[in-house]
């Protein structure tokens, strides 16, 4: 076969062949990825719940018969442990008096404690006090109208601590006009209009949905869990919610104040298993000498007012790339956990294999209620005794689509230089440990979003060896850029050895060695590529990290992912620390230029997807927003670097442009589809951007140049410009702060290995404490006694790891 490609999708061969290819997924630019990069202004209340009803449009599933729900989600114990009360139908009926919802929360409360509907449980009117762990913000509520709590929680002093929530109550009058979904006519025999909307569209509505996402949002971060389930109630009316990381399920509105149906559910709710009620069985309280012992290990990470938990990580045997798959191999009988792809040679007793990891806080929070909602660990191993880094996420499952943790044994295995050594790992095992709301889709009551709208998700863990730095954390210019030459030469070999497009590269995935060098991590959504794209498929959704994503991807949802995206973001992750971090004459118009550059989309183009790009395509044609002439301060090497790179992809980008006019000219002339007139068109790569070669030599001609300057470590020149603060004592909630939150926009998870990266525009560079000299792969963990010798408090030293 020719190794000139010719056909759009094609990309110039790897070495290894897989079955697997690579693809693009549309983005839908989420909380969980829009906000660690972003350089604009925060969003306020009103805002922000209406950015969380966006992000979980068409992810509802309703409306759900209430006693299928039940049945379903809360069917009753073969030896139900106490006896069940009489509910009376009319039990809820003095409800209808109050009119104002602040007064009907403690009625309410009073009505299901005389019904004995809630054994073993209580609730609790949480809707003045704020939960003291979180950040406040403006406008902000983030205090649910009522709560569930198991009796034992102390709730006398601190009413709302999302910590300990079981169950959440979110009440709104009548008058309010606050329904948030539509349900269709019941007696109605005619099928549902093309255009009907479950999800109800009027602005209150569309509000209520986003306060009830916030909720979720920030008790699925505080807790371990697999899903949650809350209760809405309007007026006379009432609704069963069930969410999961790909999406919620919606009962019936029914009429609780004449209708049973609501104590059924929390008597229901309060004798079944705390797993049927979301707890996540693989993760517990850490006992008190298990508390100390981490909180002594693992001190330089300290981050808050924490609990430590126990985790437990599947340790199964390891993945032989070199066998065929055993088709027969089922993990999830025996009540294991529906694993979505087809399992390497394993046994299910293979999935029950664990060691348990001690945990004192991520090092950032899920954003998002549905995504991958990734947490990243420092933690203690207690098999080995050393500090690991341990990640946890909800995977997407699907054609071609891969465990990270098989990934990296792969790369592992193919001595793929750069990249983190994975110790054990794997999808967990148990009922709740994938997702449950895109299995109903297609029922027949469903008039909500449909199957092709979701992804299903499975819950995944795994220890590595590695806890790097954030790559601002550069003590000077040459270091940066070796780190990054050393991340590209990881994605290099990831892709000549082993066939693998990393997919996201971004500041976030690029970490610096303490000792200098650079690792490239977080592969969890890199894919196979093949020879032969004549079997390509395009699924429903891409990836990337929008502030470093191509030009091409940004401008076309539906672009395949080629290799030369992903080289291609290493030019702008370059830019991106440059313009930020080291010194220019453009500095008082940072904020302008990194929003129009970095940030800017345009809302409803391509179907309803944000696009962009055209920042970036305008800097690359004519040096539009920093000038052609643009340097840094003193820094030739790197200067002449970012002129080369520049040069390099504005050819390329000239190319791409000229032959998406050949398509469009050949659309018009027969009247052809573009994927028809893309297939006639040939696509030859200029011969430059074949491979990694031509820009591997740039990083090594300008690493070995003679002349780099002897400057300082990294200033975030973007919060010198910004004035941006929090409260340092709080263990805050990450989503509010401006520009250096945690998550990436789009449907990339947050950065799991670094902390807070917040702080960049908070603290400044005056206020960064020298790097502790000691190596975090090689050595034991500081103790809180060498912590204090050194002069480090905890939340300083939570500070160097920023």
């Amino acid at each position: 076969m020719s190794n000139i490609p010719t056909s759009p999708d094609e990309v110039p061969p790897p070495t290894v062949i897989r079955s697997q290819v690579t693809f693009s997924t549309p983005i839908k630019r989420s909380l969980q990825g829009s906000q660690q990069f972003y350089s604009g202004t925060p969003m306020d209340a009103s805002e922000f719940q209406g950015r969380m009803a966006q992000e979980l449009q068409n992810q509802w599933v309703g409306p759900m018969p209430i006693n299928k729900f039940m049945e379903e989600f809360l069917p009753l114990p073969a030896k139900v442990p106490s006896p069940k009360p009489t509910f009376a139908k009319e039990h809820f009926v003095t409800m209808a008096d109050y009119k104002a919802e602040k007064d009907m929360y403690d009625p309410f409360i009073a009505l299901v404690e005389s019904a004995h509907a809630m054994p073993g449980f209580k609730l609790v009117n949480t809707s003045v006090n704020f939960d003291p762990t979180l950040r406040q913000v403006p406008g902000m509520k983030n205090k649910p109208d009522v709560c569930g709590y198991k009796n034992g929680v102390n709730t006398n002093t601190i009413p709302t601590k999302y910590e300990d929530m079981e169950l959440i109550f979110e009440f709104k009058p009548a008058s309010a006009q606050a329904n948030p979904f539509n349900d269709p006519p019941k007696k109605s025999k005619e099928p549902l209009p093309e255009d009907f909307e479950f999800e109800n569209t009027g602005k209150q509505h569309a509000l209520c949905r986003g306060q009830l996402a916030c909720y979720a949002r920030v008790w699925t971060a505080k807790q371990h869990r697999t899903h949650c389930f809350m209760v809405w109630i309007g007026g006379p009316y009432a609704r069963i919610i069930r969410l999961d990381r790909s999406g919620g399920i919606v009962s019936e509105q029914f009429q609780y104040e004449t209708n049973a149906s609501l104590l059924e559910f929390l008597w229901r709710f309060s004798i079944t298993s705390d797993e049927a009620r979301g707890m996540d069985p693989t993760v517990t309280r850490a006992s008190p000498e298990e508390t100390k012992l981490a909180q002594d290990k693992l001190y330089a990470w300290k981050r808050g007012e924490r609990s430590v938990f126990k985790l437990k990580i599947p340790d199964p045997p390891r993945v032989d790339h070199n066998k065929t798959p055993d088709v027969n191999c089922d993990p999830t009988r025996d009540g294991l956990s529906t694993t979505c792809d087809v399992t390497l040679n394993r046994t299910p007793d293979d999935f029950r294999k664990t060691r348990d990891v001690l945990v004192w806080g991520p090092l950032a929070d899920p954003q998002s209620v549905t995504g991958r909602a990734t947490r990243g660990y420092p933690a203690l191993d207690l098999t080995s005794g050393k500090t690991v880094f341990v990640k946890d996420s909800w995977r997407a499952c699907g054609p071609g689509m891969e465990k990270e943790s098989d990934i990296l044994r792969f790369l592992n295995e193919k001595k793929v230089r750069n990249v983190p050594q994975i110790i054990c790992g794997d999808d967990l095992p148990g009922q709740y440990q994938t997702t449950t709301t895109q299995d109903f889709a297609d029922e027949k009551w469903n008039a909500g979003a449909r199957k092709a709208q979701f992804v299903k998700r499975a819950h995944t863990r795994f220890s590595e060896d590695f806890i790097g730095l954030p790559l601002y954390k550069f003590k000077s210019s040459k270091q940066f850029l070796r780190a990054v030459y050393d991340a590209f030469l990881a994605h290099k070999d990831a892709y000549e050895k082993c066939g693998i497009l990393h997919r996201d590269i971004s500041a976030g995935n690029v970490l610096l060695k303490v000792g200098g060098g650079g690792i490239l991590n977080d592969w969890d959504l890199a894919r196979y590529v093949e020879r032969d794209d004549k079997d390509r498929h395009h699924p429903a959704f891409r990836s990337g990290t929008w502030q470093f994503m191509s030009i091409g991807l940004l401008a076309n949802p539906a672009k395949v992912h080629h290799v030369q995206d992903d080289m291609e973001s290493f030019f702008w992750l370059v830019l991106y620390h440059m313009l930020r971090y080291m010194k220019h004459d453009k500095i008082t118009e940072l904020e302008i230029i990194m929003e129009a550059v970095f940030d800017h989309s345009y809302k409803g183009k391509a179907g309803g997807l944000e696009t962009g790009g055209d920042g970036k395509s305008a800097l690359i044609a004519r040096g539009t927003h920093i000038g052609q002439n643009f340097a840094l301060a003193g820094n030739p090497p790197l200067t002449n670097f970012y002129k080369s790179g520049k040069k390099f992809w504005k050819a390329w980008q000239s190319y791409v442009d000229g032959r998406e006019e050949d398509i469009s000219d050949l659309m018009g002339s027969e009247s052809i589809s573009y994927e028809e007139a893309s297939k006639r068109v040939p696509f030859i790569h200029p011969p430059q951007t074949m491979d990694h070669s031509h820009i591997a030599s740039l990083f090594e001609s300008t690493l070995a140049s003679g002349n780099w300057p002897s400057d300082v470590e990294a200033v975030d020149y973007l919060s010198k410009t910004e004035k941006r603060g929090r409260d340092e004592d709080q263990d805050e909630d990450p989503v509010y702060v401006k520009s250096g939150t945690k998550a990436k926009r789009s449907t990339v998870s947050m950065d799991s290995r670094t902390y807070k990266p917040s702080t960049t525009r908070s603290m400044g560079s005056s206020n960064l404490r020298p790097l502790p000299a000691f190596n975090l792969q090689e050595t034991a963990p500081i103790t809180r006694a060498q912590s204090k010798a050194a002069g480090l408090s905890g939340d300083s030293l939570s500070q160097v790891f920023s």
